[in-house]
């Protein structure tokens, strides 16, 4: 003979779990512990002496040469009594309380926590956990919010709704071993089927969004979606309110298992950046992008930022590497502009660099090496006092350096010799090394942008 004991909830599961062993067994009146008469499948005869917890016993009947069979009269019989008549019993299933005979078993329960992205599969996510753990060997059939009631069935008996520990919403539950049940009255059931055909109908009209391109009827279907998620919503609250048990309760119904594992799903949306072409345009170039990656609706766009402006440093470097090493910066801003955009399962920043200022400081660029490469004198070169002279000429002037500073070419005439005198450096011999730029006229002046 073998026996289960099984501790429930509620009585009103004990048939439901009886059908897991293809039985098909009646309660009628078990308000006191009972079990059921040789090879009949309804709970009558009353148990001698229950101990505390105890709901009843079914016994599956043992067909025996012999025509030994149990008895069956009320208060006769103790538990431990009928269970001697292992010859006339097959198998016997016992049935506890669990709130007043708490199970003494040392159970593992498991939060498994899942790090995720929203266009990943979550039933596959968590098969492959239970495979990789050695857990389960082959994939099991999961329906999030479910629980499996033996270890050889799928995960598709409803969870209770309602946070783990007050803060996890616990997507799936799985448990090693052992046979458990929750049973649910008919407002519940009819509570659950009228949330299943909502969800349902949220999918076709979401499909329907989907393939309509007129905006009017897009703002029509929108508005009926909003509907449907407000009455999703307190069907779920209406489930919360009419249940009996809590997770934690599920949880109590190890009966068998050593594990337990809760699946928290840490559904996160990805995050791309996407850096468009440098344009003079950044705002069409942005919707441009939007039209051609259907990203310009509600839905798929469940949220649209406004544009956003910032500016950012940049710096173009002009280096000088003979006679002597100098490097030139210059500096400019420009301006990139900014949307955020999110979808079901991703959030996209897209940025878009203004051209215009770019181009211009190109241009200054430009304009700037040029004026270097005529410049009278060029940075670490050794000239002549007669070369200098000869640039400059014969009267005093003003000069300007790379900086684009005001400096004083100044030309004293003598008796019997002139001096020439370069920014305070006096120009003798043959060797005079400047460590600037100097010319006759000023360096380009820079355009610059205001940024609003």
């Amino acid at each position: 003979m073998k026996r289960y004991d099984i501790p429930v909830l509620s009585k009103e599961s004990i048939p439901d779990i009886l059908k897991y062993f293809n039985i098909k067994a009646y309660l009628y009146d078990i308000s006191t512990p009972s079990y059921n008469p040789y090879d009949y499948t309804f709970f009558d005869a009353k148990l001698k002496n229950p101990p505390s917890g105890l709901i009843g016993a079914y016994f599956k009947p043992r067909h025996n040469p012999f025509n030994i069979k149990y008895p069956d009269e009320d208060d006769e019989f103790t538990l431990e009594e009928l269970l001697d008549y292992g010859i006339a019993i097959k198998e016997a299933f016992v049935f506890w309380d669990t709130k007043q005979k708490p199970q003494e078993e040392n159970v593992n329960i498991e939060l498994i926590i899942i790090e995720m992205f929203a266009d990943q599969n979550k039933e596959e996510a968590i098969n492959n956990y239970l495979i990789k753990n050695n857990i389960i060997k082959e994939p099991k059939l999961i329906k999030l919010g479910c629980y499996n009631a033996t270890p050889h069935t799928g995960l598709v008996l409803p969870l209770p709704f309602g946070k783990f520990l007050f803060e996890f919403e616990i997507d799936a539950i799985y448990f090693d071993d052992g046979i458990r049940l929750l049973s649910e009255n008919r407002n519940i059931q009819s509570l659950r089927n009228r949330l299943e055909w909502k969800q349902e109908f949220l999918q076709e009209v979401i499909i329907k969004q989907n393939s309509c391109e007129d905006t009017h009827f897009k703002t029509v279907y929108q508005e009926s979606i909003n509907e449907i998620n407000e009455s999703i919503n307190q069907i779920k609250e209406d489930i919360i309110k009419s249940q009996s048990y809590t997770i934690e309760d599920l949880t109590k119904l190890s009966n068998g298992a050593k594990n337990i594992y809760l699946f928290f799903l840490n559904v996160q949306k990805r995050k791309k950046i996407i850096e468009l072409p440098d344009s003079l345009d950044p705002y069409q170039t942005i919707r441009d992008w939007k039209r051609e990656n259907n990203l310009y609706t509600f839905p798929p766009l469940i949220k649209e930022s406004e544009y956003k402006e910032e500016t950012e440093k940049r710096n173009w470097d002009i280096e000088i590497t003979s006679p002597s090493y100098k490097k030139i910066d210059i500096p400019f801003q420009i301006k990139k502009i900014f949307q955020c955009l999110e979808t079901d399962d991703c959030i996209y920043f897209v940025v878009c660099n203004d051209t215009l200022q770019i181009k211009l400081a190109e241009q200054y660029r430009n304009a700037y090496i040029n004026w270097l490469k005529q410049c009278y004198i060029q940075y670490g070169c050794s000239y002549s006092a007669q070369e200098i002279r000869n640039k400059f000429g014969k009267t005093s002037r003003i000069i300007y350096d790379e900086n684009g500073n005001t400096c004083w070419y100044q030309y004293v005439p003598g008796f019997f010799s002139d001096d020439w005198i370069v920014n305070g450096h006096n120009c003798v011999g043959n060797s005079n090394i400047f460590y600037n730029f100097y010319n006759t006229t000023p360096p380009p002046k820079r355009i610059e942008l205001s940024f609003k």
